[in-house]
């Protein structure tokens, strides 16, 4: 009765500590993650090219879960940062054929850029967003 009356037992307030360690997780491991990129591609502004997409796969998980009256647990916790790593894979896979496509001469143009580029982009953007779609889905 005291630790009801003291805000909660003492699980309580060690799962409640252990949540807000949550919060600072994904700033920080955005910051690495630039960190890492800037490293790679030896540039301020591709990171960032890269890392512009990752709100809006936030946004979307955080949508869709108040459009079903789902709470942000642990499980959908996890489903959200693994749909984040699965945007940025494809944002990296696009911007290195993106800067692949820049320094081959022969498709300077936008036409002949998409006559390039297209079928090697898209099938990997593919194969992975289906893999990632589909991993989480129950096999029975």
């Amino acid at each position: 009765m005291a630790d009801a009356e003291a805000g909660g037992s003492r699980e309580d307030r060690e799962f409640a500590q252990a949540q807000s360690g949550l919060l600072a997780l994904p700033f920080v491991a955005i910051f690495v993650i630039y960190v890492v990129l800037g490293i790679l591609y030896e540039s301020f502004m591709h990171p960032l090219t890269i890392l512009s997409a990752l709100p809006f796969a936030a946004l979307g998980a955080l949508l869709t879960l108040w459009i079903f009256g789902k709470d942000l647990g642990v499980y959908s916790y996890a489903g959200t940062i693994m749909l984040i790593g699965l945007v940025k894979k494809n944002a990296i896979m696009m911007l290195d054929f993106a800067i692949e496509a820049e320094r081959d001469l022969s498709c300077r143009s936008p036409r002949s850029w998409a006559r390039c580029r297209s079928p090697s982009v898209s099938v990997p953007v593919r194969s992975g967003s289906a893999s990632g779609g589909s991993g989480p889905v129950p096999g029975d």
